[in-house]
Parts: structure tokens; sequence; C-alpha cells
């Protein structure tokens, strides 16, 4: 039997990781209709309704009220998702916040199953995401599952997973240099510690300049604004209410910035943790494959 034809095995491979991702999607949110409450929580009454909804309903709102800082972090990809949903439901709507970041907590899965396929079996890989689906429904990492308000967690994922390979596999100004740099930039206006998945993004770059070959123009490009980014993050940090209460001094620029840019390891939970696996079998994967390439041909 002949194998299949280019278009056709990455077709096969896109439909499996999308499988894969549906199983994520679908324990997630099972978990989501068993136990979300439809009643806003915690910092969703400041971050959604007095800074968006009450705005709104006031007719005075602007962009200035999606940019405001929250504590250290910039939520403007959060306040978007959720007031997009406020607009397209009609009602601000607990568990339709939920879906959503159910949809881009699988949508991470998903890209990341695509890019290890070529590794792994089609049965080891809907194993991985059968244990993964009923992992996430686990009523133990319930954490950020029942909280509408926190898409920036879901966001983090994604976005550092998806600048990460791209950083890998970009061979010029193509798609996958886009798709890298729009990640980083949302990944920035997501969450205090976003930029620093450009700052692993960089260093990939970087360490790619040594490799013959290496398309250097795109990848001193992609390094310089991924850097750009991670100032624009310190920035932000140095700007946040928390630290101006503070006084500005050097303890409390550095407090501010490790709390910032080491979320979720000052609350290290076991949610946290398997949030953050993608990511860090994400980057991995990328450098043993750098590395393979680097290895010399065996006498």
């Amino acid at each position: 039997m002949a194998p299949p034809s280019p278009p056709r095995a990455a077709g096969r491979a896109w439909a499996l990781a999308l499988l894969a991702g549906l199983m994520i999607f679908a324990g997630r949110s099972a978990l989501t209709f068993y136990a979300g409450s439809p009643v806003p929580f915690h910092d969703q009454w400041i971050a959604e309704a007095e800074q968006l909804i009450v705005p709104d309903a006031q007719h005075v709102l602007s962009w200035r009220h999606f940019v405001i800082l929250h504590s250290d972090h910039p939520l403007v990809a959060t306040r978007l998702i959720a007031y997009g949903l406020y607009r397209l439901t009609g009602r601000w709507d607990m568990l339709a916040e939920m879906l959503v970041n159910n949809a881009l907590l699988a949508a991470a899965f998903a890209f990341l199953f695509r890019q290890v396929r070529r590794r792994t079996t089609a049965t080891g890989l809907a194993l991985t995401a059968l244990v993964a689906a009923v992992w996430l429904a686990s009523p133990l990492f319930y954490g950020n599952a029942l909280w509408g308000f926190q898409s920036s967690v879901e966001l983090l994922v994604l976005t550092a997973i998806v600048q990460l390979v791209a950083a890998d596999a970009l061979a010029g100004c193509d798609g996958w240099w886009w798709l890298g740099l729009a990640a980083g930039l949302i990944g920035a206006v997501t969450f205090g510690s976003g930029p620093a998945a450009s700052a692993v993004a960089a260093l990939l770059c970087l360490r790619r300049l040594r490799l013959p070959g290496a398309a250097r123009g795109p990848l001193l490009a992609a390094a310089g604004l991924s850097l750009a980014i991670v100032a624009g993050g310190l920035l932000a940090v140095l700007r946040s209410p928390s630290l101006r209460q503070g006084g500005g001094q050097l303890t409390d620029i550095l407090h501010t910035a490790a709390h910032a840019f080491s979320w979720p390891a000052t609350q290290p939970t076991w949610f946290a943790l398997l949030l953050w696996s993608p990511a860090l079998l994400a980057t991995a994967l990328l450098f043993r494959r750098r590395r393979r390439r680097e290895r010399p041909p065996r006498p």
C-alpha cells in the first residue's frame, strides 16, 4: 500500500490534532457544566463590571478602559474577550466565558499535538489526549476552570506554545514569522508574565544564527522584536499600581517584577504546573530536535 501523499498526510495530522483538542474541550467543559457558577467572582466585579460594563451602560466606554493595569497585569485580551461575549450574548455570561477559556486551552493542546505528531504514533497521541482530557476534567484542577475572568491563563499557554514553535520553524519573513510576532504581542497584553515567552523566543532565534544557511535577517528581526516585547512588559510592570503604592524603591521594583513574571510559580498548585507543562514540553522538544540537527554524523 502506497504511503499517503504529503497534503493528505498533513490533513490527517491536523484532523488527529483537532480530535485531540476536542477531547480536551469536552473534558474541560464537563467540569464547567458540573460545577460552574453563573455568579461573577472576585476580580471580575472590578476588571469587568466596574471598568467595562458600567461605562458601556453609561455610554462612556473608551479604549482606556481596556488597557487599565490590573495590579501588575495588562488584561487587554481578557477584557476584549469578556466585552465581546457581553455584546454578543447581550448579558454578562460567566459560563460563556468559561467555555471560551476551555476552547483556548484545547487549541493550545491541539497545536502542541500537531507539532509532536511526527514524533509519535496516532495511538500514542489519542491516549495522551484522553489522559489529558480526564485529568483536566478532574475536580482536583478546578482552579481557573470555574472562573471566566481567567482567560489570561489559557491565553498564556496558547501564545507561549505558538511563539516557541514559530521561532523554531520560521525560514524567513514567512507565515511562521508573522504568527510568532502576533502570539508575542497577544501574550504581552494578556498577563504580566506574558513577555517571558518572548524572551525564550529571542534566545531560540539567536541560537539559530549559528546554523549554516540561517535566515539571518528574519531571525535578527524576530529576536529584536521579541526583546522589544520583553522591554514593554517590564515598562508595564514599572507602571503598576502596586509598585506606585510602594514608593518606587528598588526592593518594591524587584518584588513586583518577580511577582508578575514568575506567576504561577508564586502559587505552586498542580493545576498551574499542568497549565505550564505544554510550554515546557514544547521547549524541550525544540531543543532536542535542534541538537539532533547539529550533531555530526557517526563515522
